[in-house]
């Protein structure tokens, strides 16, 4: 993991393997920008600390303190897009009502707004579907652009993904990747970190 216990980046040997299947990765372009747009949501950086000098010529320390301005835009939008008004609804009310159940039991509008605030900040942002097997329920997982490799895309858009997290088997950190292709089966593949 990086250097906060929640920051987690795709790691190298992840890379090397997407490589190793075929894939180019744009991950090397527009890694550099997440992370500057990371640090500004999490008001870090040389703008917040700095060195400066006082009218004896001594250095210190200086910490700014902030009230994240780039993160509370965030919020905000996450707050404007989803938020206790949302619904979600489809023209067969049973659809309607399975989902609205659905959403109440897993939590999802929560979650969802976090990834939105999240996909604001850092440029991108996806849910994935997975299958919890153990308890026979279908879960979306979050996850923004510092755990998003594009695999395949055009003009309109992604058409192939990979998603990467941390995942933890047998008591054991693991990377996992969950890739989302065309015409293919979706595999999940789990190496120690």
């Amino acid at each position: 993991m990086g250097v906060n216990d929640d920051e987690y980046w795709v790691p190298e040997h992840v890379r090397e393997w997407l490589r190793g299947l075929g894939f180019s990765l744009p991950l090397e372009d527009m890694e550099p920008h997440i992370r500057a747009w990371d640090r500004w949501m999490r008001a870090l950086g040389d703008f917040y600390d700095y060195r400066d000098t006082d009218g004896v010529g001594r250095l210190y320390e200086v910490h700014r303190r902030s009230i994240h301005p780039a993160m509370r835009v965030c919020r905000e939008w996450g707050s404007l897009l989803l938020n206790d008004k949302t619904q979600v609804a489809y023209d067969d009310q049973a659809c309607t009502d399975w989902l609205a159940a659905w959403m109440a039991r897993t939590g999802f509008l929560a979650s969802a707004q976090e990834c939105v605030v999240r996909t604001f900040g850092l440029g991108t942002g996806a849910w994935a579907l997975w299958v919890d097997a153990d308890a026979g329920e279908m879960r979306v997982r979050r996850y923004d652009a510092r755990m998003v490799v594009p695999l395949a895309w055009d003009e309109e858009g992604v058409t192939e993904c990979a998603f990467v997290t941390r995942a933890f088997w047998r008591g054991r950190a693991v990377d996992q990747v969950q890739l989302h292709l065309r015409g293919g089966a979706g595999g999940t593949f789990l190496s120690p970190s």
